[in-house]
């Protein structure tokens, strides 16, 4: 059976980029899961010093609770970090914190009792 380097190969076919989308409902984690990944995973192998800083200053915020942290999809870290995973394997990796649909007993989606969204605006 042939081994097959699922990371080999997707940097192959795309010139060394790695997209991540990390998509669920709102207040699973997934902003936590992106600052996490980025603390153990990219930012030590990114060796220029201000654009380690850089990328630290774009991770998204996360909090506990049932407040809404994201409003809109947002490319972390900004520019794509190269990271050296294995030797003959060096990629350019972005993640992409995307906006989770509502679930009942979320909040921040709603201004008074209208969603924050125009088509429901009150004019």
């Amino acid at each position: 059976m042939e081994k097959v380097d699922i990371f080999k190969d997707i940097a192959e076919r795309t010139g060394g980029d790695i997209y991540l989308g990390v998509v669920g409902a709102v207040r699973t984690g997934k902003s936590t899961f992106i600052k996490k990944f980025m603390e153990l995973v990219v930012l030590p192998n990114i060796n220029n010093e201000a654009d380690r800083a850089r990328a630290q200053d774009e991770l998204p915020q996360s909090a506990a609770g049932k407040t809404i942290m994201t409003t809109e999809p947002k490319f972390v870290p900004n520019q794509a970090a190269s990271i050296h995973v294995s030797d003959g394997l060096d990629v350019n990796i972005r993640l992409v914190d995307c906006v989770g649909y509502t679930v009942p007993g979320a909040r921040g989606y709603e201004d008074e009792k209208w969603p924050k969204n125009d088509q429901y605006a009150v004019v």
